[in-house]
C-alpha cells in the first residue's frame, strides 16, 4: 500500500529551533522532540542530511538509556527494536520532508482516499475548507470520463484562478460565461450585480455579459425570417422537420429609434408581394419625413410571431426557435398568409429543414387561407403546391365518404386544440348563445345547479370555471371535462353532457401528451360525427317544430323560450362556423398525417400532435412578459422591448438545446413550474404506426358511439323520416353544404376576400355592451407624454431629463452643435433658432411624440373585456 504523505507549509525546509521541534512534536510525539535534541538535531535539514536517526539507540550510551525505554522495546542482551508506531511516524515524516525537498519546498500530496488526507493543525484550523476542496477535485479527476466535467469543477477552477490575480486580469472560460449569461437573463441585473460584487471573481461584468450577447448573434431586426440561425438550430438537435406556428398579441404602440438598424420600430411595416414585412423600411434623415410618419402611418398595435418548433428522434422534444417578429395592424388577406406561407417553406426547404405544417389560434383569416391551400372547401386557382417537387401525395379510398381532404398537399395545418377549445367553452357559457341538441337545451344552468347542490370534493368546479369573461380559461375546460360523471345526475343536462364531450375529446386528441395513435384517431373523429349529426339534425328538423319543442320545455323561462323563438335561423342553435371547421381540419390533418407515416414519407415522431399548435407562441409570449426587473411593475412591451427580450430567450433555449445534446460536455440544470413538473411525469407514449384499415375502424366506431350518445336526446326520429343514418348519409349531407359556402381566391391576384367570406367567429351574437366599452377604455388610456421619454444613445451621452420642455430644446443634450462623425447616422441635421444643430433621433421621436398609449397590466383583464 502506497504511504500517504504529509501537508506542510511552503518553507518547511527552513524551520529551525522551536518551528522545528513544534513539527516533529506533531506528527512524532514529544519522546522523539527529546531524543533529536540530545541528538543536536536542530533542523529540517540537519534531519533529512541522517541516514539512520535510530542508529544511536542500538548502542549502550548512558545519556539515552531514559528515552530508549520510551522508544524502543530492550532485550536482555543489551540490544532493542523501535517501536512500530514511532519507527511509522517518524518514517513518514521523513519520505513526507524528501518529498518536499525534491519539490522545491512545495506542497505534495498523492492522497486517493478521504481517510488518507492529513492536514497540519494550524493550516486545518485556518482554512477547514480545504479538506472537502481537494476531495471535490479529487473525485473529479477519477471519473471515467475525464472530459465530462461537471459545472461546478470549472466554476471552482475558474474561482480560484482568478483570486490569485488582480481583478483587472480576471479571466472568465465559455462554461462560466454562459452560465452567467444565463443567470443575467432569469435573475435581472440587480440580482446579478448583487452576486458579482459580493463574490469577486464569480461572475463577469455586465460590459462582458453584453458583450457575449452580442457576439452569440441571436439579434434579430423587426421583420428579419432568421433561417440561417434556424438551420444551425436545428442542425444542434439533429432535426429536419419542424411544425411551424404564427400568433399575434397586444403591444405597446411606440415608436423607438434603433441604433443597430438605423431605423424606426414601431410604425406598422408594409407587406411585399410575398406577404412578408419589409426590413428597415422606416430609416431616413430627414426629419420632415419622420414627422410626417407621425401624421400619416400607422403605430403597430400587434406584434406577429412566427416560431419553429423542431421535430426530434427518440421522441426528445426540444425548446422551439423564434424565426421572426413583427409589428402589424392586422389589415393583411388570406392571400398575403398564403405567400408568406410559401416563402417560408421554401426558404426552409432551400436548406434542408421540412416545414411539415403551419398552426395558428382559429382567426378566420388564417382558417380561410387554410381552407384555400389544402382546398378543404376552397380553391386557390394558380396554385403552385401541384408542381411542387416536394409535394406529399396519399391515394385516398373512394369508399371514405366522410374524408374531404385532397390527396396531395404540399404542407398539413393544425388549429390550436386550445384555443378551439376555449372557443367552445365560451359559446357554452355566453347567455346570448342558444343552443339546442335533440329536445334538450345546452345550458350553463346545469353546471351552476351542479356547484350549488353538490359537494366540491367531487365535481371541483368553482363559479369562476364558469364565468363567462374569462375567455382564455383553458383550465376551466378540463375541470369541465373532469366533473362529466357528476354532471350526469343532473336531470335535463343530457344534451350538455354531449356538448362537453366534445370538448373532452378535442384535449385527448390533439393536447394530451399519452394518447395513443389509434385513440387521437378515434376521438378527434368523434367529436366530428357529433357535430355533424347535431347539424345534420338541426338542418332536417322543421323550425316550427323546434319551436314547438322549446315552448313544451318546463325548464326554461317565458323570457327565454321568446328569446328561442325570435332566432331567425337554425344555425344559431349550433356552434360557430369556425369553430365546426377548426374540428373539421384538425380531424382530416390527423388522418392525412397518419397515412403519411404509413406510407413512410414521414417519420413516426411526426404523429406527436400536441406539438402542432400555437401554443408555441404562447409560451414565448409568457416568457417575453416574465423577463422583466425586479422593481418593475410593467409586463408588456413594445416591438423594439419584444426584440431586445427575444434575444435573451433565444440565448436560454440555445443552452438548453446544447445541454440536451452531445456537442457539449458542460450541462446546466434549470428549474421548471410546478404545473410542468407535474405534466413531465405523465409519460408521453411513442406514437405507433396503425395501418389504413386500423383507421377506418376507429372511424366507424367514431360514429357508431357519436349516434348512441344522441339518441337519447331524441334525434332518430327526425332522422327515420328524412335520411337513413349511415355515415355516408350524414358525411354526404355535411359535404353538401360545407360545398355551397365553399371559396375561390386567384394566387396571383391580390385582392381582398376575407371581407367578403371570412366567417365571425365572434362567441357572441350580441353587440359590445356599455360596460366592456368602459373597460376597453380603462385599458388604454391615452395621456399627454409630458414626462416619459427613453431615449437611448449608443455613446449614453444624449439621455433628457424628465423635466425638459420644448423652449429649453437647444440647451437639452440630445441637440449639438458638433457630433462624432462616426454617429452621424444617428443625428438629423436641423436648424433652431436661426442655427444649424444635431438633433439625435431618439430626441425628434421625443419631440414629435404628443400621445403615450398604454396596456393594462393585468392580461387577464384585458382578456375579459373584449
Amino acid at each position: 500500500m502506497t504511504q500517504s504523505l504529509l501537508l506542510f507549509p511552503h518553507n518547511v525546509l527552513e524551520f529551525r529551533d522551536a518551528a522545528f521541534f513544534d513539527l516533529v512534536g506533531q506528527f512524532c510525539g514529544e519522546d522523539i522532540v527529546e531524543y533529536l535534541q540530545l541528538l543536536r538535531v536542530r533542523s529540517v535539514r540537519s534531519l533529512l542530511d541522517i541516514n539512520d536517526i535510530f542508529l544511536p539507540l542500538q548502542q549502550d550510551y548512558v545519556e539515552l538509556a531514559i528515552v530508549k525505554k520510551k522508544l524502543a522495546f530492550c532485550r536482555s542482551d543489551g540490544s532493542c527494536t523501535i517501536k512500530i508506531g514511532i519507527r511509522h511516524d517518524v518514517d513518514k515524516l521523513l519520505n513526507s520532508l524528501r518529498n518536499a525537498s525534491i519539490n522545491n519546498g512545495q506542497m505534495t500530496t498523492a492522497v486517493t482516499d478521504e481517510n488518507d488526507l492529513i492536514i497540519p493543525f494550524e493550516i486545518l484550523q485556518q482554512y477547514p475548507f480545504l479538506k472537502g476542496l481537494i476531495n471535490f477535485f479529487i473525485t473529479s479527476s477519477q471519473n471515467s470520463h475525464p472530459t465530462d466535467k461537471p459545472f461546478l469543477h470549472y466554476f471552482l477552477e475558474n474561482l480560484l484562478s482568478n483570486l490569485t490575480v488582480a481583478e483587472s486580469r480576471y479571466r472568465y472560460n465559455e462554461q462560466v460565461l454562459d452560465f452567467a449569461v444565463c443567470l443575467f437573463i432569469l435573475a435581472d441585473r440587480n440580482a446579478y450585480e448583487f452576486l458579482r460584487i459580493n463574490i469577486p471573481g464569480t461572475l463577469p461584468s455586465l460590459i462582458t455579459i453584453r458583450a457575449k450577447l452580442s457576439t452569440a448573434g441571436f439579434r434579430a431586426l423587426e421583420g428579419e425570417f432568421r433561417y440561417d440561425d434556424m438551420n444551425k438550430y436545428m442542425d444542434e438537435i439533429n432535426s429536419k422537420f419542424a411544425f411551424c406556428s404564427e400568433d399575434c398579441t397586444s403591444t405597446l404602440r411606440k415608436i423607438v429609434y434603433d441604433v443597430r438598424s438605423n431605423s424606426f420600430i414601431g410604425f406598422t411595416p408594409p407587406l411585399d408581394e410575398n406577404g412578408m414585412p419589409h426590413i428597415k423600411y422606416f430609416r431616413t434623415n430627414s426629419i420632415e419625413d419622420l414627422q410626417s410618419w407621425f401624421e400619416e402611418k400607422e403605430m403597430s398595435h400587434l406584434l406577429n410571431l412566427h416560431m419553429i418548433q423542431p421535430i426530434c428522434i427518440n421522441n426528445q422534444i426540444s425548446p422551439s426557435f423564434a424565426l421572426a417578429a413583427y409589428g402589424t395592424n392586422g389589415k393583411y388577406t388570406a392571400l398575403d398568409i398564403i405567400r408568406r406561407w410559401y416563402t417560408i417553406f421554401e426558404e426552409s426547404s432551400s436548406r434542408g429543414i421540412r416545414i411539415v405544417g403551419y398552426s395558428t389560434d382559429t382567426d378566420p383569416k388564417y382558417l380561410l387561407a387554410m381552407m384555400l391551400v389544402s382546398g378543404f372547401f376552397g380553391v386557390l386557382i394558380n396554385n403552385q403546391k401541384s408542381k411542387h417537387s416536394s409535394l406529399l401525395k396519399v391515394a385516398i379510398t373512394t369508399s371514405w365518404s366522410w374524408f374531404y381532404l385532397p390527396g396531395e398537399q404540399l404542407f398539413l395545418f393544425m388549429q390550436d386544440a386550445t384555443h378551439v377549445c376555449t372557443k367552445l367553452r365560451n359559446r357554452l357559457l355566453q347567455s346570448s348563445a342558444i343552443m339546442m341538441m335533440g329536445e334538450n337545451v345546452i345550458s350553463i344552468d346545469y353546471l351552476l345547479q351542479l356547484i350549488e347542490s353538490q359537494s366540491k370534493f367531487k365535481h371541483n368546479l368553482v363559479k369562476s370555471d364558469i364565468c363567462p369573461r374569462q375567455k382564455q380559461n383553458y383550465r376551466s375546460c378540463e375541470k369541465l371535462c373532469a366533473a362529466l360523471e357528476y354532471l350526469k345526475e343532473i336531470s335535463g343536462s343530457d344534451a350538455t353532457v354531449v356538448y362537453i364531450n366534445i370538448i373532452r375529446c378535442v384535449i385527448i386528441a390533439f393536447i394530451d401528451t399519452s394518447t395513443t395513435t389509434s385513440d387521437r384517431i378515434y376521438h378527434a373523429w368523434l367529436a366530428v360525427f357529433l357535430c355533424r349529426l347535431w347539424r345534420t339534425w338541426l338542418d332536417l328538423i322543421p323550425k316550427r317544430q323546434l319551436d314547438k319543442h322549446i315552448s313544451e320545455m318546463n325548464n326554461i323561462s317565458e323570457i327565454a323560450k321568446d328569446k328561442f323563438k325570435q332566432k331567425k335561423t337554425k344555425r344559431n342553435f349550433f356552434i360557430t362556423s369556425p369553430s365546426f371547421l377548426c374540428l373539421e381540419i384538425n380531424a382530416h390533418n390527423l388522418t392525412y398525417l397518419t397515412l403519411l407515416v404509413v406510407k413512410n414519407q414521414l417519420p413516426i415522431e411526426t404523429l406527436n400532435v400536441f406539438l402542432f399548435n400555437s401554443q408555441t407562441c404562447e409560451r414565448f409570449f409568457q416568457l417575453t412578459r416574465s423577463i422583466t426587473g425586479t422593481f418593475s411593475t410593467c409586463v408588456n412591451f413594445s416591438i423594439q422591448q419584444f426584440l431586445n427580450r427575444q434575444e435573451k430567450i433565444s440565448f436560454l433555449n440555445h443552452i438548453k438545446a446544447q445541454t440536451n445534446s452531445s456537442l457539449t460536455t458542460t450541462t446546466f440544470k434549470f428549474s421548471s413550474h410546478h404545473k410542468t413538473q407535474r405534466n413531465s411525469k405523465q409519460s408521453t407514449i411513442q406514437p405507433e404506426k396503425i395501418t389504413k384499415q386500423q383507421i377506418e375502424e376507429q372511424v366507424g366506431r367514431a360514429f357508431s358511439d357519436a349516434f348512441n350518445l344522441l339518441v337519447p336526446l331524441g334525434i332518430k326520429q327526425v332522422f327515420t323520416q328524412s335520411i337513413d343514418v349511415t355515415m355516408k348519409q350524414v358525411s354526404e349531407h355535411i359535404y353538401n353544404h360545407l360545398k355551397k359556402s365553399s371559396t375561390k381566391a386567384d394566387f396571383l391576384i391580390p385582392t381582398s376576400i376575407d371581407e367578403q367570406n371570412a366567417q365571425s367567429d365572434s362567441d357572441s351574437e350580441g353587440s359590445i355592451t356599455e360596460e366592456d366599452e368602459q373597460n376597453d377604455q380603462n385599458e388604454m388610456d391615452i395621456y399627454d407624454d409630458e414626462e416619459d421619454y427613453d431615449g437611448i444613445d449608443e455613446d449614453n451621452d444624449d439621455i433628457l431629463t424628465s423635466q425638459t420642455t420644448n423652449n429649453r430644446l437647444p440647451t437639452m443634450k440630445g441637440v449639438r452643435n458638433t457630433i462624432n462623425p462616426d454617429l452621424k447616422d444617428s443625428y438629423f441635421l436641423v436648424r433652431i433658432d436661426g442655427k444649424q444643430k444635431y438633433l439625435h433621433k431618439s430626441t425628434a421621436i421625443w419631440y414629435l411624440t404628443d400621445k403615450k398609449y398604454t396596456l393594462s397590466s393585468d392580461r387577464l383583464t384585458r382578456v375579459m373585456a373584449k
